[in-house]
């Protein structure tokens, strides 16, 4: 007899007990167990009539094991794999009304579970292959980021396989601004357990961001102390205060460490009167500081716009000191400005901690940052470690981050 399933459909289903395993760094299984399911539907047998009618199947401990291999594709994309599938239950019971000869139901249930398998499978290789695509999207939309430069752009392709431990998940992104190869990547500790994702910049990827500075101009924000001291020492009238522009004659460099960060600037400064817009001064400055603390403090956790995804609602807190300094080629523009040529660098390394504080107060343009509510995150913090910038993120719960990986 030729027995044939069709218009089937699920009546009433309770989920089977989800179990992961850990296989090693680039796979795990999946094992189901226990659960509950019922169909409906119709079936046509011929065996010398032609008999037709309703089918009713019920499935008890559904039974389903995929090994899940985490691979790149060939466009080095997040891509899982599912190597095996495997699908059984413990108990089938069906009712035909109209019933058939046993033979025909066990055949009639060979089929249905053939026919189950077959769609079990092919269900979990699409929703592995939604899941990467869902996943590759939250890596191309980082919580935050560095702002793209001119033609420098942020390459967010995998490097190798994801790694998977008990914990956790690594992705290892290209990362390179520039065409250099990176001979160190960063890697993640055992001690970043506090966030719920981590983010890691190695020394290189960032020095080849700043590397998209070498010419680019810059407007500092003007500082109240600055203000003052040029006042106090008679080197701007009471009632002007200062603009400074300044251009990188070579692009930052910079050193990451546990303690901090050692920055290398070398730019010309521009000092401009506010009032007259007239040029007074300019210098070369050749700057050694340690940045001691480094930390974001975002929230995003307003309203979200899908639309627009790019914010800016975070606090860059930093404390910077000079360690050194040095300052050539003044130039002063107008006669009232010899006397500030001629004593700037002895004000300005009198009083170095003032323009260490200038430098904290405008590190947000020489680190400039995005950050993207995608994922929808509510906190952001940064700090460093030996050639690693790191940024950590939490969600206030984890519902944000399944809503934005499930699937329409």
């Amino acid at each position: 007899m030729n027995v044939n399933i069709y218009e089937t459909s699920l009546v009433k289903a309770e989920s089977p007990e989800i179990n992961f395993k850990f296989q090693n760094p680039h796979s795990f299984s999946v094992k189901t167990s226990g659960g509950f399911a019922q169909f409906k539907g119709l079936y046509k047998g011929v065996y010398r009539t032609c008999r037709d009618g309703q089918v009713y199947i019920d499935l008890s401990g559904l039974n389903l094991y995929l090994q899940v291999d985490l691979t790149r594709s060939d466009e080095n994309k997040f891509h899982p794999k599912i190597s095996s599938c495997e699908f059984s239950v413990d108990e089938i019971f069906v009712e035909m009304k109209r019933p058939l000869f046993p033979q025909a139901i066990d055949a009639f249930k060979q089929l249905f579970l053939k026919y189950l398998s077959k769609q079990m499978c092919k269900f979990a290789e699409n929703y592995a292959d939604k899941i990467g695509d869902k996943f590759q999207e939250a890596l191309n939309n980082s919580p935050i980021s560095l702002k793209e430069l001119g033609l420098h752009k942020f390459d967010s392709t995998l490097i190798r396989e994801p790694i998977l431990d008990k914990n956790s998940l690594f992705f290892a992104l290209n990362g390179k601004f520039g065409q250099k190869e990176e001979s160190e990547r960063s890697r993640m500790f055992e001690t970043d357990t506090n966030h719920m994702i981590y983010t890691y910049i190695s020394e290189f990827v960032f020095n080849e961001f700043l590397n998209s500075f070498e010419n680019k101009e810059l407007k500092i924000e003007k500082s109240k102390k600055m203000d003052e001291l040029l006042k106090n020492y008679k080197l701007m009238k009471s009632e002007d205060s200062m603009d400074i522009r300044i251009k990188f004659n070579e692009a930052p460099k910079i050193q990451f460490m546990d303690y901090g960060a050692k920055l290398v600037l070398n730019f010309n400064a521009l000092l401009k009167s506010s009032s007259s817009d007239e040029s007074l001064v300019s210098a070369n400055f050749k700057l050694k500081t340690l940045i001691e603390k480094f930390e974001i403090n975002a929230v995003l956790d307003g309203i979200f716009d899908d639309n627009n995804n790019n914010d800016d609602d975070y606090k860059l807190n930093a404390k910077v000191t000079i360690d050194d300094i040095e300052i050539t080629d003044i130039i002063s523009f107008l006669p009232e400005a010899f006397n500030l040529a001629e004593i700037l660098p002895h004000v300005i390394k009198a009083n170095k901690d003032i323009f260490g504080e200038i430098i904290e107060s405008n590190l947000h343009s020489l680190f400039p940052i995005e950050t993207n509510s995608y994922l929808r995150v509510t906190t952001i913090k940064g700090f460093f470690r030996s050639k690693t910038l790191i940024f950590g993120f939490d969600f206030a719960s984890d519902g944000h981050l399944i809503r934005r990986l499930q699937l329409p």
